[in-house]
Parts: C-alpha cells; structure tokens; sequence
C-alpha cells in the first residue's frame, strides 16, 4: 500500500518559487519513486506568523 505524502510550502515571493525546481531535483535525487507532492503556496509579501496563514485563528489562547 502506498501512501500519499502531501507538502504545501509558503514562499514569499518570486524568488522562493523559483526555489522549487531545486528542491524536487534534490527530494527526486534522494526519495525516488516516493515523492511527495508539493504545493507552493506563494504570499506575495511577508509570510503570515502563528495563526494568521489561511485566516484561521491561532491555537494557542
């Protein structure tokens, strides 16, 4: 049985995207057949702090 792997990465802007093609030539370099899939996920500026990302509320009270 096979299990899927799910990584969403935040990246702040344009550079960090093109951050992503070395990051899956280094995971395929080493994982092989067993790559996760990735998500990039860009946020255009600063990269929200705890609790912020997707405009949830923090967990901690």
């Amino acid at each position: 049985m096979k299990i899927a792997i799910k990584i969403a990465i935040l990246v702040e802007g344009d550079t960090e995207v093109a951050f992503r093609e070395k990051f899956r030539d280094f995971l395929t370099s080493h994982l092989g057949q067993n790559m996760p899939k990735l998500k990039f996920i860009p946020q255009h500026g600063r990269i929200p702090k705890e609790g912020k990302a997707y405009g949830r509320k923090s967990f901690r009270q």
